[in-house]
Formats: C-alpha cells, structure tokens, sequence
C-alpha cells in the first residue's frame, strides 16, 4: 500500500500567489528538462504543490534550445508550458506506464474550468487505435506494447478549440531509473476548416525519474506551435490547470482534488 499522500496542492494558491504573475516576468527564464542534469523549474519537495511556468511566443529572450533527451529540434512556439513536480508512488515505472496505456482512462479527468468555476472532464472521451485513424478502435494498450518502443496511436475528444485529436505515443527511453514518453498530433488537427495544428505542431514530453525510497520526479513540457496564436495567448490559468490534472492522473492523485492550481 502507498503511504497516504499528503493533499498535494493545499499550498497551491499560497505558491501562486508568491510568485509574480505568469507572462512576460520570467522572460528572461527558460525550461530545461532533467536530460541528466539541473531542471527548471526546479522540482518542490515531495508531495508538495508542483511548480509551473508558461511562455507564450516572444517571451524568451534570445530563444530557448531543448534539452537533447526530449528529442526536439526545432525552437519555435507559440505556447510552452512546464510542469515539475515530486510525488511518493510505491507502485514505480510500472504504475506510472499503465496509467499512460489505458488511455480510456483519460475521460476519467478533471481539470479546475476558470470560465465555468466547476470541475470538468479534461477528456470527456478517448480511446487506442490500431492505427492514425479514428475508424480502428481497439482495447487499451498493454504496458507490454507501450515497452515494445513501437509508435502506438489514440483518439480523443478534448475540451479546447482542437477539439478532436489523433496523437502518436512512443516510449522514447526506457530505463530502470529513468523513462520518457513522447507525444504529438499525428495528423493535422482543424476546426470549422481552419488548420489548427499541421502534424507534430501539439507535442508532449513526460519523464519520470527515481528519485528514491519510493518518490519520483515528474517533468513534462507542452508545446504547441497554433497557426493561430490567438486562441492561447492569455490562457495561462487554463494551460496550468490542465498540465496539473494530467500530472495527477498519472501520479495516481484524484485530479478533482482541492484546491485547484489556478482558480
């Protein structure tokens, strides 16, 4: 049995509220995922509220390169968004690997809405294919396939103006102390004939690392590269509170739990 977690955002506002407002303050700041190394931001104790940075288009002066183990080249973005955070899971990789296999499980997410001031479903609908292509459902993965290195694929219905999106998920590195899984759109993703997103413009990083006697440390970065940048400059409440509700979900927290990052 885990031991009992202590209620990991309590102290959320109080860190919001400490910190300078999300934007153009941290210019001159720029992620750095843990490829063996320091990470910004940096990790909090264990349990504790995670800590959270958003940059749109513009707000990195001198630009930013990726760290080499997530695999990007290109430097460009229109939203980025960092999430470090340090929790106790005694049920490890393997835990944290089936949470990221059964993607039906993604409809079973909660995220703090700003504009209702309810909890909604993040997800209200997801489910693994066979291929990138919406018509091959199949059951959800085994954490054996998501092992295998293979390129696997999942469809799923999410509330924001994409809407629709078929996502590649890959396992990109594998260790007994270490794991990182990639993520980006695999087709194009369009609304009302608009192309939101070409392919591999909406990418996700998560990494996950031993940190010992049961506690992990999980980075994970979004970026999206939105043709129309108008539709997420000004949503940094938005962005926080969805990379919260998926680090809970695959921390095996209640994502529902309060209080919410960003009310």
């Amino acid at each position: 049995m885990a031991r009992p977690l202590l209620p990991i955002l309590m102290l959320a506002s109080i860190v919001l509220a400490a910190v300078p407002a999300w934007g153009p303050t941290w210019a001159a700041d720029r992620p750095h995922a843990p490829c063996g190394g320091e990470a910004y931001p940096e990790f909090p104790k264990v349990d504790a509220a995670p800590e959270i940075r958003v940059w749109f288009q513009g707000d990195i002066e001198g630009g930013w390169t990726p760290a080499a183990c997530t695999g990007w080249d290109e430097q460009d973005f229109t939203v980025l968004v960092a999430l470090a955070g340090r929790y106790y899971d005694d049920s490890g990789i393997e835990g944290f690997l089936g949470r990221v296999a059964a993607i039906s499980g993604l409809a079973s997410i909660k995220y703090w809405s700003t504009t209702r001031k309810r909890w909604r479903e993040l997800v209200p609908e997801a489910y693994a294919l066979d291929g990138p292509d919406k018509a091959l459902r199949r059951p959800d993965f085994s954490v054996a396939e998501l092992k295998s290195g293979k390129d696997l694929y999942y469809w799923q219905r999410e509330r924001s103006p994409a809407d629709n999106i078929i996502f590649g998920v890959r396992l990109r590195e594998a260790g007994p102390e270490r794991i990182i899984v990639e993520m980006e759109n695999a087709l194009p993703v369009k609304r009302f004939f608009v192309t939101l997103f070409e392919p591999g413009q909406h990418q996700l990083i998560y990494i996950l690392e031993d940190y010992g006697d049961g506690d992990w440390n999980y980075y994970s970065l979004m970026r999206s590269r939105a043709e129309i940048s108008a539709l997420v400059r000004g949503r940094d409440a938005s962005f926080i509170n969805r990379a919260v509700a998926i680090y809970r979900y695959l921390a095996g927290i209640p994502t529902d739990q309060e209080p919410p990052a960003a009310p």
